[in-house]
């Protein structure tokens, strides 16, 4: 008999980094063990994109609970008390903040089994939200039974900081379906085309446009090197609150010419065939996933030295990595791959070669269905 899983997330676009993890999950796992089932919570009527679509096209169930305040948590949480209990769900398996609560919440009263929480953020809810998210955090630890974190980074603070017992958390990194990440050469000529991008160099970031992704250092580094490489282009892939005051710093640092804002795109095999140097100059990060979707790619990657990053690149070997929130020391990384194409070669073909050996799609799953069953195992004994 297959075991069920519910795997809930919370967001009202439907589509962000987690989803695409889940729509590769959806693709991959085995069906002959497991039953998958998806539901998105706080999900917002008019934005049915991809995520359920390309769900429903690998043949697993999709449920949105459509709200967009917390006034519709309530009725959320009750529509997931009946889905959990009419489905017999075996295992209820929660991705983001606000899944983290009502999910495990719930699948709690109702006694199921299994109850994991995926933890993607390290540092986000102590650099960017109030006590009372920290609160309802540790709260949603509490009701789980086990907690999967992104990397070593993640476990360390779980423990460190949340008090989080080391048995209770198992590290499995996040993935790429490599037979996703093929881009359509001729959209790619398109865009080199539609953006003047020939003959230019190319460093870019795909992230929200968020505080913690440190954009403005990766602005600020470009300032400093724009007189050196004069045809530098900066794509910025990604929307979020910073927009307007990112846009602002560019101009104030007189490179609106080199920075090209993409807003959210889902084509991101063609636009990261488009970028010479991927970048994530972050703040903080759990794990880093558009660094193995760009080394997939044997694109040469740039990363802060935080969180679960240094865990995905090896310095000097498949990627370079810079202290967070320092302009001058990304600068000169940026500086010295643009002027080394050897160098961005040899890494390159380094960062796909250690996708290969430990971030791919059947990696990971082989270890959530390995948890999957030891988890179910132990509630028997």
């Amino acid at each position: 008999m297959r075991l069920k899983v519910l795997h809930i997330t919370s967001t009202p676009c439907g589509i962000s980094g987690v989803e695409n993890l889940l729509i590769s999950m959806s693709r991959n796992y085995n069906r002959n063990k497991y039953q998958f089932i998806f539901c998105n919570i706080f999900a917002d009527c008019k934005k049915e994109q991809s995520f359920p679509n390309e769900i429903r096209e690998s043949g697993d169930e999709i449920i949105n609970l459509f709200g967009s305040s917390y006034r519709e948590a309530a009725v959320i949480f009750y529509k997931l008390l009946k889905i959990i209990k009419y489905k017999k769900v075996d295992i209820v398996h929660t991705w983001m903040f606000h899944s983290n609560f009502l999910g495990q919440l719930a699948a709690f009263i109702l006694k199921v089994r299994v109850r994991i929480i995926s933890r993607q953020y390290k540092d986000f809810l102590y650099l960017c939200k109030g006590k009372s998210e920290q609160v309802v955090d540790l709260i949603s630890e509490r009701l789980c039974s086990h907690i999967v974190a992104c990397s070593e980074g993640v476990k360390e603070h779980l423990m460190e900081v949340e008090r989080v017992q080391p048995g209770r958390i198992s590290v499995i990194y996040n993935s790429v379906d490599l037979a996703k990440m093929i881009a359509d050469c001729d959209a790619v000529e398109q865009l080199k085309a539609q953006f003047s991008l020939n003959n230019c160099v190319v460093v870019g970031t795909i992230a929200r446009l968020y505080p913690t992704k440190g954009h403005r250092y990766l602005l600020k580094a470009i300032n400093i090197i724009k007189a050196a490489h004069p045809n530098l282009k900066l794509l910025l892939v990604g929307d979020g609150p910073l927009k307007s005051e990112l846009m602002r710093l560019s101009r104030e640092y007189s490179i609106e010419k080199n920075v090209l804002f993409f807003g959210h795109r889902t084509d991101i095999p063609e636009l990261l065939s488009l970028i010479d140097i991927v970048v994530q100059p972050s703040l903080e990060e759990g794990f880093g996933i558009t660094m193995i979707e760009a080394m997939s790619l044997e694109k040469p990657v740039i990363g802060s030295r935080v969180g679960g990053i240094p865990e995905v690149i090896d310095d000097g070997v498949t990627g370079l990595l810079v202290p967070p929130a320092d302009a001058e020391a990304l600068a000169s990384a940026i500086s010295e791959l643009i002027k080394q194409s050897a160098k961005r070669k040899e890494l390159g073909l380094a960062g796909r070669a250690r996708v290969e050996k430990k971030f791919t799609i059947d990696v990971m799953l082989e270890e959530y269905e390995k948890l999957y069953s030891e988890a179910i195992l132990l509630t028997k004994r």
